[in-house]
């Protein structure tokens, strides 16, 4: 569909808010179409991630409300509740931090997992070196968690999600050597999880839109 394909040009190009409103053009096409349904989530996301950097947190929780209309297959409600907690962050709201931290860690019940998403997010979306160093101190914190093979198929289609969508930030690599400590830990594998089927360090993980 070439309303479809400008939406996914227009959000490669980094103009999320046009790539949007193609993306709404073409669902009402095809309403039940879960590819449109994964961009107008990732639009969201974008379009919530520009405006916390330019300190507009009313537009990007709004943003955010509308991602929760789509949740769904591949688009997990943690990872809603992590980028809500960054935003929170930059908005200087510790409290709503905090609450939407513990509602992410309910939902998929693994700190290393969420504090990377959490990381990720906040890092992109423009918080201070002072908060960095915080993030940072507390995701190495988790470095000793359990690792399960499904917390690692989540970490592993996350890290996936950023090598595919090319994303970059400062502090990836550090990121990135963390996630990659965390894979090589998991010994074994149920192997119900496709996403746990190749090294851990391969940037060929699992398959999920990109949430960071």
């Amino acid at each position: 569909m070439q309303i479809q394909a400008t939406a996914n040009f227009l959000e490669q190009a980094n103009d999320p808010g046009t790539a949007k409103s193609y993306a709404q053009r073409a669902e009402l096409l095809r309403p039940r179409d879960e590819r449109l349904a994964t961009q107008m989530w990732l639009c969201s996301f974008e379009c919530a991630r520009q405006a916390a950097r330019q300190k507009q947190f009313g537009v990007a929780r709004l943003e955010l409300e509308e991602a929760e209309s789509y949740l769904g297959a591949g688009r997990e409600p943690y990872v809603l509740e992590a980028m809500l907690a960054a935003i929170e962050l930059k908005a200087g709201n510790v409290q709503a931090f905090e609450r939407h931290r513990t509602i992410a860690l309910e939902q998929l019940k693994s700190e290393p997992v969420v504090m990377r998403t959490i990381c990720a997010n906040a890092f992109r979306c423009g918080v201070n070196n002072d908060i960095r160093r915080d993030l940072n101190e507390q995701l190495k914190a988790t470095a000793r968690s359990t690792v399960a093979s499904a917390t690692a198929g989540a970490m592993a289609r996350f890290m996936k999600s950023i090598h595919d969508a090319k994303v970059t930030y400062q502090g990836i690599k550090t990121h990135e050597r963390f996630v990659v400590s965390f894979l090589k830990r998991c010994t074994r594998c149920n192997g119900t999880n496709r996403s746990w089927s190749m090294p851990a360090n391969s940037p060929r993980y699992g398959q999920t839109p990109c949430h960071c």
